[in-house]
Formats: structure tokens, C-alpha cells, sequence
């Protein structure tokens, strides 16, 4: 059967050693191989003369082999795969996007300038994949088109704006983010919330003082989070109720949070977070516990060691309780 099997198997490698760029083609569109990453490697090996054929077969109607012309144009790096990989952006499957930006994230600031070309394309899923992209890449040309870009009429195209804004970090962008806190839309506010917790600059602390009274939850706690690094009094039940009604992504920022704070007001709701139906959120307040470093933690924490679900939060229900009982040493000599 080996031997029967070999007949009919293409020789990936004898194709690539040739330079057969079609025939490395046909084997893809006609997927005359299970392997077909073999098929990838070895157009991408061969370089710029893969490109042409490349770019056509990301017109094929079969998904697969979109998907590795893709991957194949993202691995070449050449300036001449910028566009192609831009086009992907607004292609029919989501997987297939999504690889295309990656491959443009891979390509880092070489691609700076076409990606905010991209930001005013009518295409939304490639100003979408744009903005994406730029925030992975963190280049600070891209800050003012991104600025450019809250004012798009698709909230998910302002939404990607203002995440890839919050990564960059400029300073340039605190007002712009504080006017997106007036956004209509509330993930909008509530992402325009974190990004400005993320700069971390005096100018976007008022914007997100306002923002605890926003009329929506989320959005409030988004703010109280952001305002964690400035240990503004007024945050801690706001910090606190998130950990207790937010969603899961807020309750284990929640947890984090209050460790930072060191308030031991904050006692109470993370030993009653021990017992959260999140793992991660488990965890994080184990860490926050032993940072808070209050003795009245060690019996929740003792119980937390038999957190049957994941020996990393007994791991860190161990470390912090060392934590704790190290930091009572110098009290307990004292007296």
C-alpha cells in the first residue's frame, strides 16, 4: 500500500527544487495533497515569482485555498503582497481576514503607510482589518489617521480606532478618546474608557470622572478601572461593584485592580470573588489578596487551596498566603 500510495502522492519537494510554481498551484487548487502547509513553504521558499500566482488564487472559490495563498503572500514579506493582503481584508470568510491581517501585522512598519491609506476605503471590513493592524503594529504615524478615524459612520470600524489608539499609547489621542465618551453607542464609551486608562495622562482623568456617572454599568466601571493608576478615592465602590456585577473581562480587571489599590475596604468583595465561576477571575484575586497582604485573607485563601479546577490558583493561593504571613513577620516582633 506504501508503495501504491507514493504513485499518486506529488512530489511537493521535486516541484519546489524546479521552480514548477504552476504545478506547486495545481497541487493547492486541486488538493491533490493533505499537507497542503508543504505546498505553502515551498511557494513561499521560491520567492517574488510566487506572488502573481499567488494574488490569482485569492479569487478561488474554495476557502482552503484562499486560506494558504494568504498565509503564502503574508510569509513572502514583499512590499508587492501589500495590496493583495489589503483586498483580503474584505474577504466572504472571517478566517481568511483575519490571516491576511496577521500577515500585514507580520510585515510591521513597512506597511504603516498603506494600511492608513486603507483607513478611508469604502470597504468596511478593510478599514475594519486596517485599524486592526495598526494597532498591532503600534507605529505612531498611524495616531492621527486613527484620530481621523472615531468619526467613521460604522461603530465597529470607531471601535477598532480606538483600541488600536489605546495600544499605541499617544498622548495625542486623550481628547479625541474624551469626546468618545459622548459616543451614542455604549461599547463605544466603554472602550473609549479603557483606552484612555491605558495612556494614563492627567488630561483624560477628568473625561473619566465624568464617565462614572455614566448612565450605563459597563461604561462606569470601564472608567473606574481606567482611573486605577491615579488612586482617585471615588473609584473604589465603583471598582468594587464591578468586580461583583461586571462581566467576566470586567471582574478579572476588577480583581486586578483592587490589589492595586491597597485598600483593605476591598476585603470583603475579593475573598467573596474566591469563589467566582471564573478560573481567571479566581486567579487574579488570589494575587490581589496576597498584594493586599491583610491576615483576615489566610482562612478564604486556605480554601481556595482546594480549588479543585486549576493548580494555578492554588499555586498562587500558596504564594500569596507566603506573602501575607511574610509581611506579619515584622508586626508580629514588634509586639
Amino acid at each position: 500500500m506504501p508503495v501504491i500510495h507514493s504513485l499518486f502522492t506529488p512530489d511537493i519537494e521535486k516541484l519546489r527544487r524546479s521552480g514548477d510554481i504552476e504545478g506547486l498551484i495545481r497541487i493547492l487548487r486541486n488538493h491533490e495533497t493533505s499537507d497542503l502547509r508543504k505546498v505553502e513553504v515551498a511557494l513561499i521558499s521560491l520567492g517574488e515569482p510566487s506572488i502573481g500566482p499567488l494574488i490569482a488564487a485569492l479569487q478561488d472559490p474554495d476557502r482552503r485555498v484562499r486560506e494558504v495563498a494568504v498565509e503564502a503572500l503574508g510569509g513572502l514579506r514583499s512590499p508587492l503582497a501589500i495590496g493583495p493582503l489589503i483586498e483580503a481584508l474584505k474577504d466572504e470568510e472571517w478566517h481568511i481576514r483575519f490571516l491576511a491581517t496577521l500577515g500585514l501585522v507580520e510585515m510591521g512598519k513597512e506597511v504603516v503607510d498603506d494600511l492608513v491609506s486603507a483607513l478611508v476605503n469604502e470597504d468596511r471590513d478593510i478599514r475594519l482589518g486596517a485599524a486592526w493592524a495598526l494597532g498591532e503594529i503600534k507605529d505612531v504615524r498611524a495616531v492621527m489617521p486613527l484620530i481621523l478615524t472615531l468619526d467613521d459612520q460604522d461603530h465597529l470600524v470607531r471601535g477598532a480606532a480606538i483600541w488600536a489608539l489605546g495600544e499605541i499609547r499617544d498622548e495625542r489621542a486623550v481628547e479625541p478618546l474624551g469626546c468618545a465618551l459622548k459616543d451614542p453607542r455604549r461599547e463605544i464609551r466603554q472602550d473609549a474608557a479603557w483606552a484612555l486608562g491605558e495612556i494614563k495622562d492627567e488630561r483624560g482623568v477628568s473625561y473619566l470622572l465624568d464617565s462614572l456617572g455614566d448612565k450605563e454599568k459597563d461604561v462606569q466601571y470601564e472608567a473606574a478601572l481606567a482611573l486605577v493608576w491615579t488612586k482617585e478615592p471615588r473609584i473604589m465602590e465603583r471598582v468594587v461593584e464591578a468586580l461583583q456585577m461586571g462581566d467576566i473581562r470586567v471582574r478579572r480587571n476588577a480583581a486586578r485592580a483592587l490589589g492595586e489599590l491597597h485598600d483593605v475596604r476591598a476585603l470583603d468583595a475579593l475573598t467573596h470573588a474566591l469563589k467566582d465561576e471564573d478560573r481567571d477571575v479566581r486567579l487574579e484575586t488570589t494575587k490581589a489578596l496576597g498584594v493586599l497582604g491583610d491576615p483576615r485573607a489566610c482562612d478564604p485563601l486556605n480554601e481556595a487551596l482546594n480549588d479543585l479546577e486549576d493548580t494555578e490558583v492554588q499555586r498562587s493561593a500558596r504564594e500569596s498566603l507566603a506573602a501575607i504571613h511574610r509581611a506579619c513577620q515584622p508586626m508580629e516582633a514588634e509586639k
